[in-house]
């Protein structure tokens, strides 16, 4: 359930991965690499309503976008899992974004 403060409603990255069906990491990473603006505070990740609202009007085909992350999720686990990534910092592995 959403916190409000000061009329802003903001919701754990848990929460969100719950109504997307997806796995918490993948949102996690989308904070990350700031495509969803985000907040880690403690051990947990949250978002704004107002950033969902954001990102998901900000791309017009968002189907195509979680595709697309995700096949680059399973590349660089698979890359990482394979030894291919041995040497590499994260920036080199995950990108500049």
């Amino acid at each position: 359930m959403p916190v409000t403060i000061e009329s802003i409603k903001i919701y754990e990255v848990s929460e969100i991965a719950k109504k997307l069906k997806a796995k918490t990491k993948d949102i996690e990473n989308l904070v990350i690499k700031k495509k969803l603006n985000g907040q880690k505070i403690g051990n947990k990740y949250y978002v704004s309503e107002n950033s969902l609202n954001i990102f998901f009007n900000s791309n017009s085909n968002t189907l195509y976008g979680w595709e697309n992350f995700h096949n680059e999720a399973l590349k660089a686990k698979k890359e990482h899992e394979s030894g291919k990534d041995k040497g590499k910092t994260m920036k080199e592995v995950f990108g500049n974004d």
